[in-house]
């Protein structure tokens, strides 16, 4: 079996804890896990909080992933008990376009270089890809796979594994 962040005991442990009333900082914790693991300081990367970017009176929090100085990955987290309502993931998809425009805007294209993003509500997450021209994100999915999927944090561990496997080869 490949290694993935489920090996970490810690890890499990904290997405088992996870209750579908939890705050979204709860979210932003095991992300923050998962993403240390397979980005670690030691290599050059660096997480960024953000708490201050506010969007129609409501104050989001983002997390960025970069190697210095490229922004590569975003992760926009909600709590659990937002999984069952489309209304969850629009707001979630709609606030990473607006970060991710606000950020990058229409950066010229000898700068344009991939940048991701995650949307993940509870234990489930979607993946994306910004497109700088019409500055917006796209579903995004591994070569050969569907773009779209919703992965869930313990079942698809092995997937959630490939796609940050890609990710970190291709930013």
């Amino acid at each position: 079996m490949a290694e993935t962040h489920l090996t970490n005991r810690a890890i499990y442990e904290e997405i088992d804890r996870t209750k579908r009333n939890d705050p979204d900082a709860t979210i932003y914790g095991v992300w923050n896990f998962i993403l240390a693991l397979q980005f670690p300081c030691s290599a050059g990367y660096v997480t960024r909080f953000h708490g201050e970017n506010e969007l129609l009176f409501r104050t989001y929090h983002y997390m960025d992933f970069k190697t210095i100085p490229t922004n590569f990955l975003v992760v926009q987290c909600k709590r659990q008990s937002l999984q069952a309502r489309p209304s969850g993931w629009e707001e979630g998809v709609n606030q990473l376009t607006q970060y991710l425009s606000d950020t990058h805007g229409k950066r010229p294209i000898w700068l344009r270089r991939p940048v991701y993003g995650f949307v993940a509500i509870g234990k489930l997450m979607r993946v994306f890809k910004y497109d700088d021209e019409n500055e917006c994100v796209l579903n995004w999915g591994l070569p050969g796979y569907p773009s779209g999927n919703i992965y869930h944090l313990v079942d698809d561990d092995v997937l959630i594994q490939q796609i940050l496997d890609y990710i970190r080869a291709n930013h």
